[in-house]
């Protein structure tokens, strides 16, 4: 987990600075060899407080604690979390179609609901399933 602060009790791993900004961004390259038995792609976020995710620069899921429409660097989360939502793991299934050979590039901002939060959390994973043909 990253961030400042603690999540419902949790401290994150890595300490981010608390610069009192409303929209802290993390970016990630990973390599996929190939894409062509991609069956299935499930992302997961802790966040306090909202989050957008981006894959290889297309807005693939915007948490429901933001407005809709365009979103920026000032966009405010539209509550603030507390207690065991801020270490509440969100699911959403992707379409692998998403995915890229060679390198993807996942990004994610994450949207205080208040530029004097005492605490940001940030946790990501993503999974791909592949299928593969049995041997003859």
């Amino acid at each position: 987990m990253l961030g400042f602060g603690d999540a419902n009790g949790m401290l994150p791993a890595t300490v981010i600075a608390s610069n009192r900004q409303w929209t802290t961004y993390f970016r990630r390259p990973f390599f996929v060899p190939t894409t062509a038995r991609a069956a299935s792609l499930t992302a997961r976020v802790m966040r306090d407080d909202a989050a957008v995710v981006y894959l290889n620069g297309a807005e693939v899921w915007r948490d429901t604690n933001l407005p809709s429409g365009p979103i920026t660097f000032s966009t405010p989360a539209l509550t603030a979390l507390s207690g065991s939502a801020e270490s509440t793991w969100l699911t959403n299934s992707l379409s692998p179609a998403l995915l890229l050979p060679g390198t993807n590039l996942l990004a994610v901002e994450v949207h205080q609901s208040s530029l004097t939060s005492s605490d940001l959390a940030f946790d990501f994973a993503l999974e791909a399933t592949f299928t593969i043909t049995a041997a003859p």
